[in-house]
């Protein structure tokens, strides 16, 4: 339900394999800064950068096996005076408006917009677990967006009760690898 295996293998064909495990990354954006985000040990990450892509996408799983993915892309803000700047409340909305896509599939009658915050990170996120997923398809998802510098990430985590330490254990290091997100000029 809440992503396919083929779309993943789909993005899979455009990732290139970084050497490093639960390491630190680095995402360039459209102004002068960096993105780090430092990775739990045992996770490997990927980036996608299909040419004329005007979006960086990072992919994590785990060193070994496919229990869980998580996905996170980077949309630079343009810099414009005469646009307002991206407010929690805007956040909120389009969280909202994914948690309610999510939730007649899922377990849960209600999906709850929760905070994710940090020293240089604010935003929200759902968490939803999928009632029936077909084969091939992860059964739990949570799935938001930040601000942090001068850009918006969103990011979504797919787990499978298989995960490494089981579905919430990656969902909790996944929310403190975003929330520890830092902004480093390049």
């Amino acid at each position: 339900m809440f992503a396919t295996l083929r779309w993943i293998g789909l993005l899979a064909a455009l990732l290139f394999s970084l050497p490093a495990q639960g390491a630190e990354f680095r995402i360039d954006s459209a102004t002068n800064e960096q993105l780090v985000l430092d990775m739990p040990a045992g996770w490997r990450g990927f980036t996608a950068n299909p040419e004329g892509a005007a979006v960086t996408t990072l992919a994590f799983s785990p060193a070994q096996g496919a229990s869980f993915r998580m996905l996170v892309t980077l949309i630079p803000l343009p810099r414009d005076a005469s646009r307002p700047p991206i407010t929690a409340s805007d956040l909120r909305e389009s969280t909202q408006v994914a948690a309610d896509q999510a939730r007649s599939r899922s377990v849960e009658a209600v999906l709850t917009v929760q905070s994710l915050t940090g020293p240089q990170v604010s935003g929200v996120y759902f968490q939803a677990t999928d009632r029936a997923p077909p084969a091939g398809e992860f059964k739990h998802l949570t799935q938001g967006s930040l601000v942090v510098g001068e850009a918006v990430l969103t990011f979504t985590v797919l787990a499978n009760d298989d995960a490494p330490g089981g579905p919430e254990a990656v969902r909790r290091q996944a929310l403190a690898a975003l929330a520890a997100i830092r902004v480093a000029s390049r």
